[in-house]
């Protein structure tokens, strides 16, 4: 999954022009580099797609414009913008049991 670029004026970038497949899966991957310039006051989250998959019990799925959104209106720096979004996709889920695991890093810049 593109990581989420929050610049700090609340836009909002993937960069999707880097990566490959997850570190580890394959000796011998080959990955593509690219230069991204930050700032002070920029966030970056990286997560896994069980946070994107997590489905309703309709079946619908929690998404990258649901994340996108969630990440253009929060605060980078709070403290509990992590557990916040958890919490959001387990509401969503509206408890259903997690159909896969969830990770994320989220590294702001100061």
């Amino acid at each position: 999954m593109p990581p989420y670029l929050r610049r700090r004026d609340g836009s909002l970038e993937r960069l999707g022009e880097l990566g490959g497949l997850p570190l580890g899966v394959a000796g011998g991957a080959v990955y593509k580099a690219a230069d991204t310039a930050f700032a002070a006051g920029d966030a970056i989250l990286v997560l896994t797609d069980g946070f994107t998959e997590a489905a309703d019990p309709a079946g619908e799925l929690f998404g990258d414009d649901r994340i996108a959104s969630y990440m253009t209106r929060a605060n980078p720096t709070h403290p509990h913008l992590l557990p916040a979004l958890v919490r959001r996709v387990r509401e969503f889920e509206a408890g259903q049991p997690p159909s896969d695991d969830m990770a994320a890093l989220l590294l702001t810049l100061g």
